[in-house]
Order: C-alpha cells, then sequence, then structure tokens
C-alpha cells in the first residue's frame, strides 16, 4: 500500500503520462491551426497582390470599373435598406391606425386616419421602387482593389451611421468637396 501512495503512484494510470499525451495533442492541433492560418494569410496575401497588379496594370480604365462596382453595390444596398425601412414604417403605421381606432376618440380617430393614409402612401412607393436591382458580382481580388482604392481615398460616398442610427452619406474625397452631393 505504501508504493501505491509514493512518488511514483499514478503515473502509469493517467497522472504525468496523461498530461504529458494531452500537451503533445495540444502542441499537435495548435501546430496544425498555426499552418492553417499561415496558409489563409498567404491566400489573402495573393489575392491582394493580384488586385494591386490589376490596378497596375488596367490604369485609370480598371479605376473607373472597379469605382463603377463599387458604386453600384453601394446604390443597390442602400436602395435595399430603405425599402425594408419602408416597408416597415408601413406596417408601424397601420397597426398604430388599428391600435388608434381601438382607443376610440375624437383625436385617435384624425390620428388612425392619417395613419392610416400614410401607409397607403408608404405602400404605393414601395410598389414602385420594388424589385430593387440586383448588385454587380465583386470577385475578391476586385474587392481588394477596391480595398486599395478605398484606402488612397479615390472613392466618392462613404456611408456612415449616426448617434441616432441613420445612414448618412458623405462626400470623402477632395476633387468632390467643392462638388454639391446628389440629392
Amino acid at each position: 500500500m505504501a508504493a501505491e501512495s509514493g512518488k511514483g503512484a499514478g503515473r502509469a494510470s493517467g497522472g504525468y503520462a496523461g498530461l504529458l499525451g494531452g500537451l503533445k495533442d495540444f502542441a499537435q492541433q495548435a501546430k496544425e491551426n498555426t499552418s492553417e492560418l499561415a496558409q489563409q494569410a498567404q491566400s489573402r496575401v495573393q489575392s491582394w497582390q493580384a488586385g494591386k497588379k490589376m490596378l497596375d496594370e488596367g490604369g485609370p480604365e480598371m479605376e473607373a470599373k472597379l469605382l463603377a462596382k463599387k458604386t453600384a453595390n453601394d446604390a443597390v444596398n442602400l436602395d435595399k435598406g430603405i425599402v425594408a425601412k419602408l416597408s416597415d414604417d408601413a406596417q408601424v403605421y397601420a397597426d398604430a391606425a388599428q391600435k388608434m381606432k381601438v382607443a376610440g376618440d375624437d383625436d385617435n380617430s384624425a390620428l388612425a386616419q392619417a395613419y392610416e393614409a400614410r401607409a397607403q402612401a408608404l405602400i404605393s412607393a414601395l410598389e414602385l421602387l420594388t424589385p430593387v436591382p440586383s448588385a454587380p458580382e465583386i470577385t475578391t481580388m476586385e474587392n481588394d482593389a477596391i480595398q486599395i482604392l478605398l484606402a488612397k481615398g479615390k472613392y466618392r460616398w462613404v456611408a456612415s451611421k449616426t448617434q441616432e442610427g441613420f445612414n448618412t452619406l458623405k462626400v470623402t474625397t477632395k476633387s468632390s468637396e467643392s462638388a454639391p452631393a446628389p440629392t
């Protein structure tokens, strides 16, 4: 019994050997993960280099093509967001109108009519605005080139969030700062 409780007890049944085996497994997994991350990083570097080469060899024409794709993609995505918000707004107005009718006094009745009219106006607008056009496809290489153009300040519009959560567009390049933003 004394031999079982001594310094060497437990080594063969898991103790240090189990810990060592677990560390070896952990080290092997870390090595595999590191290798996978290195491959992913190398792939991204190659893609970025291809995007840079695309810009270098394509010149101003390629820049114009990529900026057109970026602008169109942003316009479509902004449009989708606006259409979704208008749809939500129409539903909320319709719900508010219904609830104001149930509440029943004269003030609520007038508001209910106004809300119903607004919901209908939004629904009519949505009929004109849908479907939203599709966006052009942008490959990974093109996206990398676009990111380079963004970093160089060549893109005109930047969508940003205000404190209220609304998207706002800002003109960002020096050449377009003097030009008025489209309305």
